[in-house]
């Protein structure tokens, strides 16, 4: 295991953080091979309506009721035949969202997508639930009592709104068979909380949010990552009120409290904000895991704390391979961080797999005609520590 020593502030002592490489992600890369597998078994010659998924912002993965996990994603890419070398041919459709069920955990196997209307899933404007012009991006899912709830970006594409290109975020609840059967609307009065997590613990879900620096707009930080970052922040509400936020307390960085205006940024013991996107999961009651990736960072910074809410300590950095690097014309830049479920992967005792999305920033990417390669956005998988 390669280390890496920082310095604190003057006169701090010395902090060593855990590179963690290659030797550590048998597990995540059995799963990452498992999305390509699927990705190339995917492509089909037949009609648009029944194009199969050839990559896009794998945004997290849930467990239904009986026990399948279901994959979501929000700006997906459908297409023809997948060749030898990973392109594929004729043109990428791109289509906002798509749910993929797995029959059995751990297989993709007899793997099926959901899609409704315009090829979609979750379609707010075409079933007349929010304004045309606007759409929803499934961001996070949780599971709650056996019903299923999706927060949704509600966004208005690239021309602009008092928050970027963000409206509100809007919790979608599911019906039986993963399709819309009502929604809850936060109607967020500042732009410092957009939803981008759920964990369960203590008789609350604890809601995390995201603040952009600066606001989101359509090509988010495209031409300067290094100047795009996110802050983390999170709210609990009580899992009997659920998905109702108007009971929501938010952390102030001391306590819990109603006015989500007061919200901060997460923290580490030594006072510093937690940045970029992230995923964070409950390991036992005292015992939670936070792995936060920068804009085409290269690595997963990755956090423990005993209260969700923190002080987060880091533990270890996780590479990640080709993250800031050239990729078929663009930047492999990586966004959108989910801390997984055991069933869809094998991670070995003391370690989770966290999902992140590949996005190639400014590139030919899928719609180009050097980049029509799978691997553009096909997921990445990483290995974690809890310790």
């Amino acid at each position: 295991m390669k280390r890496r020593t920082f310095l604190l502030s003057a006169g701090a002592a010395a902090l060593t953080i855990p590179l963690i490489g290659c030797e550590h992600e048998t597990a995540g890369q059995a799963l990452a091979d498992r999305w390509l597998r699927y990705i190339r078994k995917a492509g089909s010659d037949s009609a648009p309506s029944t194009w199969k998924f050839l990559g896009g912002d794998v945004t997290d993965c849930f467990i239904r009721k009986d026990g399948r996990p279901t994959w979501m994603y929000c700006d997906g890419f459908a297409g023809t035949r997948v060749l030898a070398d990973d392109t594929y041919e004729g043109n990428a459709l791109p289509f906002r969202n798509g749910c993929i069920v797995e029959q059995s955990p751990g297989s993709f196997s007899g793997a099926y997508q959901i899609m409704t209307s315009r090829n979609l899933w979750l379609d707010g404007a075409a079933m007349g639930v929010i304004p045309e012009g606007t759409h929803w991006w499934p961001i996070a899912a949780i599971n709650v009592n056996g019903v299923v709830y999706v927060n949704c970006w509600q966004t208005r594409s690239f021309d602009g709104t008092p928050y970027g290109t963000l409206l509100d975020n809007h919790i979608v609840k599911l019906g039986g068979y993963m399709t819309y059967e009502s929604h809850v609307e936060m109607h967020v009065p500042v732009d410092n909380f957009w939803i981008d997590g759920f964990v369960q613990g203590n008789g609350y879900v604890y809601v995390y949010g995201e603040e952009f620096h600066p606001d989101y707009e359509g090509g988010y930080g495209i031409n300067d990552p290094e100047n795009h970052y996110t802050t983390k922040r999170v709210a609990r509400v009580t899992t009997a009120s659920f998905p109702n936020m108007t009971t929501a307390e938010y952390w102030n960085g001391f306590t819990w409290v109603p006015e989500i205006e007061f919200t901060v940024p997460l923290m580490t013991p030594t006072g510093g904000e937690v940045r970029g996107d992230a995923g964070v999961k409950r390991v036992a009651a005292d015992h939670w895991v936070l792995a936060a990736h920068r804009l085409a960072g290269p690595n997963l910074d990755v956090y423990r704390a005993s209260a969700p809410q923190g002080p987060w300590s880091q533990i270890a950095e996780v590479a990640l391979p080709g993250q800031g690097e050239p990729k078929h014309g663009g930047t492999q830049c990586g966004q959108l961080v989910k801390i997984l479920p055991p069933q869809v992967g094998a991670p070995p005792a003391g370690y989770s797999l966290a999902i992140i999305s590949r996005n190639i920033l400014n590139g030919d990417n899928l719609f180009g005609i050097a980049g029509r390669n799978i691997n553009c956005y096909a997921p990445q998988i990483a290995t974690i520590p809890h310790e």
